[in-house]
């Protein structure tokens, strides 16, 4: 009877109350430093400050981007090799635990961090031999070697972010959504507006967002998304559980309620991405409910307020969801499992995002100044996106037959190199376009430089760059002065304003924290809301829904 009237979120409200009377620590706290475990949010901020101090140190800053509802600190780790400042490189986050009984990629992002930092230390092997120091935070399972040189590629040429939680209180409390039973992955602004109850959308367009309105927001949404504003990220991995599948954009179809494909206008380079991540897992790709170990997120169900669709359409990251387990919060003992799984979808994927981008630079042919507010298009994409501060721009693209062939052409033509072209406007100044090679593993490089219109330059879309660079078919890593402008060459990197990060307020290792004493009551509570769950997920899968909360 209790279970027919009173909600899930009311019950995990509850349950979040009843926990946070919790003073004694969690058992799991006595177990060693690296031991997998699912750590409470305090010993998790204690990760990330040891990280910070340990094998991050001197390339990393910890900041706190805002706090949840009950006032727990969502920190965010920034690896890089200049942190806290804008930079001429790629940049990719990893970003875990939006929904709190989703916790598994608390723990893969820990262990990331860890190993690409020890990769990344001076007079480490990037083959996993001597130098390269052991593992104090995290588990080092075997194989993890195989990956040194991917992890160091990344540290040193990368602007990475570890952002472990996004919603504390809902992982206090065993509980999908924050602490006031909000579900996070549905309260971002949405392109498609509200759906009326004929199914049809009240937004007239795909691409075109409404205000943040953070006032409207839960405060972890609104954390997460202006600190996502500041960073121009490339490409994001969001980890969640309840499928083990690779998702992206579009979530929803305009005008429509049904599961269809939603195409947005970067489907290639998603799927390239999705591809690369499901391809690399040992089980993904032989996935019997999806194709290849992907899915646009439309097919497999539409959903609005989602964070990746608002990723891409408004700070042009390519954002991909990543479920990570059919069972959602499996036990401690399946997270080693769930990491060996997971770490080669986990650096394909950031990879071919950043390495084997097409990137470049924007600036003035005259004065080599950057121009911050061109806007670049990949043709046949024609969703125009931005460079950063220094003119910076690094763009996951791919070829626009790959993909639409079967496994084994797609694989052949995966390690081929392809054409993509660029087309760039700024006012002021004279179009210009450019095609480059792009290599499957290096990608490529192009610098444009732009003529002033008022200087009496001719030209259109065809006349790029200055009048002693015409357009011209660059290869990645070819020998050219593309080549001094690479993946964050130190002589653009020191034109940046260095922008101030606030170090994280320290957390008391003797704080309080929500999670042991009441434990009996919570878990009865928990345990109905969960069956309450469980029917809605049965009910919507008889209706053809599948795994409606897995997002």
């Amino acid at each position: 009877m209790l279970a027919r009237r009173v909600s899930a979120p009311a019950l995990a409200r509850v349950a979040l109350a009843l926990a946070a009377l919790a003073g004694a620590a969690r058992a799991d706290a006595a177990l060693p430093p690296s031991a997998w475990r699912y750590r409470s949010n305090a010993d998790l901020a204690s990760a990330l400050d040891a990280l910070h101090a340990g094998p991050c140190a001197g390339v990393s800053s910890v900041t706190s981007i805002g706090t949840s509802v009950q006032g727990e600190e969502l920190r965010v780790l920034e690896v890089s090799t200049d942190p806290g400042r804008t930079q001429a490189k790629p940049s990719f986050a990893f970003l875990g635990n939006m929904h709190g009984d989703e916790p598994v990629g608390r723990e893969l992002i820990l262990r990331l961090a860890e190993l690409v930092c020890l990769a990344g230390a001076p007079g480490a092997r990037a083959d996993g031999g001597v130098g390269v120091a052991p593992a104090t935070i995290t588990v080092a399972e075997p194989g993890d070697e195989r990956f040194f040189e991917t992890a160091r590629h990344l540290a040193l040429r990368a602007r990475l972010f570890f952002a472990p939680t996004l919603n504390p209180d809902g992982f206090a409390a065993r509980a999908r959504g924050n602490a006031r039973g909000v579900d996070l992955n549905r309260d971002w602004p949405d392109q498609y507006g509200s759906v009326s109850d004929d199914g049809s959308a009240t937004s007239t367009t795909n691409t075109r967002m409404p205000a943040d309105a953070l006032e409207t927001r839960q405060p972890e949404t609104a954390a997460a998304l202006s600190w996502s504003r500041t960073v121009n990220l490339t490409g994001a991995l969001s980890f969640h559980e309840g499928a083990v599948v690779a998702n992206y954009p579009w979530d929803a179809k305009r005008g429509s309620r049904r599961a269809e494909y939603a195409r947005c206008p970067d489907d290639a380079a998603f799927r390239r991405l999705a591809r690369a991540y499901a391809d690399a897992h040992p089980t993904m790709h032989l996935s019997k409910e999806f194709e290849g170990g992907i899915t646009n997120g439309a097919k497999w169900y539409p959903l609005w307020g989602g964070m990746q669709d608002w990723h891409y359409v408004v700070t042009g990251t390519l954002d991909v969801t990543i479920e990570v387990n059919d069972e959602k919060f499996p036990r401690a003992t399946e997270l080693g499992r769930l990491w060996r799984e997971h770490r080669g979808g986990i650096f394909a994927a950031a990879t071919t995002a950043t390495r084997g981008a097409l990137r470049g630079f924007v600036r003035d042919a005259s004065t080599r100044e950057p121009i911050a507010n061109a806007a670049l298009t990949v043709e046949g994409v024609e969703f125009p996106f931005a460079p950063n501060a220094l003119g910076f721009f690094a763009r996951p693209v791919a070829s626009g037959d790959v993909e639409r062939k079967n496994d084994a052409t797609r694989e052949k033509n995966a390690e081929k190199p392809f054409a993509a072209s660029l087309a760039v406007t700024a006012p002021g100044y004279v179009a210009a376009a450019q095609t480059a090679t792009v290599d499957p593993v290096d990608g490529a490089d192009l610098v444009f430089e732009m003529v002033r219109v008022e200087g009496g330059a001719r030209g259109g879309a065809g006349g790029g760059g200055s009048p002693s660079s015409p357009n011209r078919e660059t290869r990645g890593g070819s020998a050219s002065v593309v080549d001094a402008a690479r993946f964050g060459g130190r002589d653009f990197v020191d034109v940046a304003p260095r922008r101030r990060i606030e170090p994280a307020t320290p957390v008391s290792p003797g704080r309080p924290h929500p999670e042991a004493v009441w434990g009996g009551a919570a878990f009865v509570i928990l345990a109905a809301a969960a069956t309450i769950r469980k029917r809605r997920a049965r009910t919507a899968r008889g209706r053809g829904v599948s795994r409606v909360e897995g997002v």
